[in-house]
Parts: structure tokens; C-alpha cells; sequence
């Protein structure tokens, strides 16, 4: 997305970087550690993790959406997330079809170039796991 965003192009044009918000809580930062040094070399986005920076755990987001009279989000991630759980695909597939499809065509897309995983569920593809009934192409 970022890369045809003007807003995106204008700052990289003028040598900036883009700030990406990472949503990281206090308890995770084993997650930022990990990445940390690819975060200080990324030449195209700095990151922030305010959630960190703040000392907020996932209680105390929850505690602030709750006083400003939000309602709760669900986990977020991408449709296609490697790290989904396998009930969390079902309900992607059963709650979401267009999307499911569209992740089985991402990961029949790369299923050419793929050397040490075998889909999105790294060691498993998702489409012969979750998506038999959906399979086009002669992929299954």
C-alpha cells in the first residue's frame, strides 16, 4: 500500500521515512527485540511502539478503551497471517470467504518459489488443510 501512497512517496522523495505504529503491548517485547536491528537499518520506516513506550499492557488497553466508552476490538491481523491458529482459519474461511480465497491465492501464487515452508501455515499449506472445497487452478 505504502509504496504508491503520495503521502509515502513525498516523504522518501525528501529522504524521510514513514512512521509505522506498532501495536506491540509492554508485556511483548521480546517481539520488538527480535526485529530491532532491521528496524534501525529499514531506510524506508521508522517504528514506534507507543504501546511499549508508554508501559501499557494488554489490561490497561483494554481498562482505556473501556473508559472512553469504546467497544473492544478483536485480535487483529492480517487475513493471510502465517501465526493464525487453525480455528482462527475456519472462521476466516467460514466468516470471510472472499478473503480466504484471496489468501489461497497468495500462497498458490509463491507456492512456486517456496523452498523451506509449504504455505501459510509454514509447515502445512493452508489450502490442502482448510481449503480443499475452494481449490481452482488444478492446485488440489
Amino acid at each position: 500500500f505504502c509504496n504508491h501512497y503520495p503521502t509515502c512517496q513525498k516523504a522518501w522523495a525528501a529522504g524521510k521515512r514513514v512512521v509505522k505504529f506498532i501495536g506491540y503491548d509492554a508485556g511483548e517485547g521480546y517481539r520488538s527485540d527480535k526485529v530491532l536491528l532491521g528496524d534501525l537499518a529499514d531506510r524506508k520506516y521508522s517504528k514506534w511502539y507507543p504501546l511499549m513506550e508508554w508501559g501499557w499492557t494488554r489490561d490497561d488497553c483494554i481498562r482505556q478503551i473501556e473508559a472512553a466508552g469504546l467497544p473492544q476490538p478483536g485480535k487483529s491481523s492480517c487475513f493471510f497471517c502465517p501465526s493464525m491458529k487453525p480455528d482462527e482459519i475456519t472462521a476466516l474461511r467460514e466468516q470471510h470467504p472472499d478473503l480466504f480465497r484471496r489468501a489461497l491465492a497468495l500462497e498458490d501464487n509463491a507456492r512456486k518459489n517456496l523452498k523451506t515452508v509449504k504455505g501459510l501455515g509454514r509447515n502445512y499449506s493452508w489450502r490442502e488443510r482448510f481449503g480443499k472445497e475452494f481449490c481452482t487452478h488444478g492446485n488440489g
